[in-house]
């Protein structure tokens, strides 16, 4: 009996430290899931942003090259005035790719000031 009741005692204890341990796991699970769950959507609200940035870039570029072609066909800043600013200001609004659109802006605000066809061609 007291072989029988040493050898309860020594399971007993073995399951303790076992969950013990299985109780250590599972909150480094759950501080490893929330802490990927974090950085999850972190990441996607990036990818988001980056996203937005881009298409608005996109739009924008397509507008100034449709501002260009206008130009080219002989349609006056005047009537183009409003979209030009527009673009103008997406164009400089966009701070991840401002210093690529810099000699658009540059180009289409020259083109504003003092137009003739061959600096639009």
């Amino acid at each position: 009996m007291e072989n029988s009741i040493a050898s309860n005692i020594e399971i007993k204890d073995i399951a303790k430290r076992d969950l013990s341990q299985t109780a250590t796991d599972l909150d480094e699970t759950v501080t490893a899931l929330e802490s990927g769950t974090a950085q999850r959507e972190s990441e996607h609200q990036t990818f988001v942003d980056q996203d937005y940035e881009q298409n608005e870039a996109a739009v924008a570029l397509d507008e100034a090259s449709k501002l260009i072609k206008h130009l080219i066909h002989g349609v006056s800043f005047s009537q183009i005035r409003e979209r030009y600013n527009k673009v103008q200001e997406s164009l400089k609004n966009n701070v991840r790719h401002a210093t690529l659109f810099k000699p658009l802006i540059v180009t289409l605000t020259e083109m504003a000031t003092k137009l003739n066809y061959e600096q639009v061609v």
